[in-house]
């Protein structure tokens, strides 16, 4: 599997978490039950629903996650037996107090650019 990222932003050396951005491959095209393993189940029981996208012509699942504890943003694309998982954590409070450690949203539009910049070869 190779991913080709066109026109990729750069992040800055100076980005808070320069490993707050994750990208899994899958074998499968199941990209609800891929979403919805990495993120579980809100703290009510209820299911998280994504918004559903078009990402350069491949289906991609978008949901942003917010709890106490962090907040992600999370895209689930599939093309042809192939499922990438774009996990971006933007921000990240510092034990108990809830006070935020990490605040990196200020790189989400860079994060959503790398994203959609996201072409599958086959």
């Amino acid at each position: 599997m190779q991913v080709h990222l066109l026109n990729a932003p750069s992040l800055s050396s100076n980005t808070p978490t320069p490993d707050n951005i994750v990208v899994s491959g899958f074998k499968s095209n199941d990209a609800q039950a891929i979403l919805d393993g990495f993120i579980g189940v809100k703290s009510d029981g209820s299911s998280y629903v994504p918004q559903k996208l078009a990402v350069n012509g491949n289906s991609t699942l978008y949901q942003r996650v917010v709890k106490p504890e962090y907040t992600d943003d999370i895209y689930v694309m599939s093309h042809t037996g192939t499922t990438l998982l774009f996990s971006f954590r933007e921000k990240q409070a510092a034990g108990p107090s809830g006070v935020t450690s990490v605040n990196a949203s200020g790189f989400v539009p860079d994060y959503t650019t790398l994203v959609r910049s996201t072409r599958f070869l086959n």
